[in-house]
């Protein structure tokens, strides 16, 4: 093998490398939780949030009901009871009597129109619930193939960098650097063909003498165009 088709094959490597490397880097990226399951799941945490506090208010309402009835009773007790004969008194437990009862079937209201809420929210749960688990289902069908592509690309790594190793022998370090050094400052590619009578990156014509020395394969030959090395492939 050549000088330069040794470089070539070498620049052929690098280049599959970096693009197995920008694939494999593309795809650790893609793993964990979607911004799709985190919305779904905290749906899910905020409606069972939602139907805490409903059903703290109806318990906690119930307990102030019964704090009133037992209210109601007492002054119910002494209001018709007899003992209390004043009629001023008695006018004052009328009209608490009154504000309590009152107060009551607000209470009671109350109640009533958070268990009707309690009951659409947990329609609304079981819906929420429902869109969670198939969300669930497609991240974890697509962290599975992820996971599958990832140990693909992860194997052809290492193969493409035994690959690279293996060409490195082929390479002295003089023309290592040479296309280090090029592959650098041109984006990854240091090698360039000789397509007729062009070079086949910037396609100026090469001229008739460096073209011999091209074709001869006894040194390296840069294009005075584009700076590569010409590889008469």
């Amino acid at each position: 093998m050549s000088r330069g088709e040794a470089l070539w094959y070498l620049q052929g490597i690098d280049l599959a490398l970096a693009d197995a490397g920008k694939r494999l880097l593309a795809a650790r990226a893609q793993v964990g939780e979607t911004p799709a399951l985190q919305e779904a799941r905290q749906s899910v945490s905020d409606g069972e949030e939602r139907l805490r506090q409903l059903r703290t208010e109806v318990r906690s309402a119930e307990l102030e009901l019964s704090s009133l009835d037992a209210k109601i009773t007492e002054v119910g007790g002494r209001l018709y009871g007899g003992r209390v004969t004043n009629p001023k008194e008695l006018a004052s437990l009328q009209q608490d009597l009154h504000l309590l009862k009152h107060k009551q079937g607000e209470l009671e209201d109350g109640v009533l129109q958070t268990m009707t809420e309690i009951e659409e929210q947990e329609v609304a749960l079981a819906s929420q619930r429902q869109t969670l688990q198939a969300v669930e289902a497609d991240w974890n069908a697509s962290q599975k193939t992820l996971a599958a592509a990832i140990g693909e690309l992860e194997a052809q790594f290492r193969a493409l960098s035994a690959q690279r190793t293996a060409a490195l022998n082929g390479v002295s370090a003089e023309d290592f650097g040479a296309y280090d050094e090029i592959r650098r400052r041109k984006g990854g590619q240091a090698v360039a063909r000789l397509q007729g009578d062009h070079c086949e990156s910037c396609h100026v014509e090469v001229p008739p003498a460096k073209k011999q020395r091209v074709r001869a394969q006894a040194e390296l030959v840069l294009c005075d165009a584009c700076g590569r090395i010409l590889y008469a492939g």
